[in-house]
């Protein structure tokens, strides 16, 4: 009986501070996410975007090659001259630049004569991944604004920096900045899982005191 009482109190008492909202401390309803009148975040969705870039790196077989110190240094100075522009890419469509979530791949540029080695380029295959929140519930139909806001917000941004790349650019000026795009749901939970896994990780140390 003593351990019915118990459960049934902590069952009570979890359950009122979801109903209450008192997860995030303001007492507001606004959940564990979101601010404002905006409501809990209840989807949050990765869009990553691929761009292939005309670059005017000349080609060198050790950019290919993501392991050596000429790639690392070309694809920081590539990031670096790209980053406003993914940046204003996000605050544009209230999605975060994800950490860690930016790459580029280099290969020779494919032509239908031979040129001499000196002439040849380097495209660069850049991919970067945004996140994004909604208050909505999931569903393709979110899934599909936001890859196309995100992916057409990409696009401008990253055509403004190639039509007036400056001087030491590793772009070529002028280019057509075409993006393509794919988005997924991200697993996550919003705090009501772990509060029910609190729950019964208590009610099954309970049982064993009582016992």
């Amino acid at each position: 009986m003593k351990l019915f009482n118990f459960l049934l109190f902590t069952f009570s008492f979890v359950f009122a501070q979801e109903g209450s909202g008192s997860g995030n401390g303001s007492g507001d309803g606004s959940g564990d996410f979101g601010s404002g009148d905006a409501g809990p975040v209840k989807a949050q969705i990765e869009t990553t975007v691929e761009m292939d870039l005309e670059t005017e790196i000349e080609y060198d077989a050790k950019l290919e090659d993501k392991s050596s110190t000429e790639y690392a240094a070309k694809k920081t100075a590539l990031y670096t001259e790209l980053k406003s522009a993914l940046d204003n890419a996000a605050q544009a469509t209230d999605s975060e630049v994800v950490e860690d979530g930016f790459d580029v791949t280099f290969s020779e540029v494919e032509t239908s004569r031979k040129r001499r080695e000196a002439d040849k380029k380097m495209k660069a295959k850049v991919t970067q991944t945004f996140l994004s929140e909604s208050t909505e519930e999931f569903s393709d139909e979110l899934k599909n604004t936001i890859n196309e806001k995100v992916r057409n917000t990409v696009e401008g941004e990253v055509t403004k920096v190639t039509e007036d790349p400056g001087a030491n650019s590793l772009l070529t000026a002028g280019q057509e900045v075409k993006a393509t795009a794919t988005s997924q749901m991200v697993a996550w939970n919003s705090g009501k899982e772990l509060k029910v896994c609190s729950t019964v990780f208590f009610a099954v140390v309970a049982l064993g005191l009582l016992n």
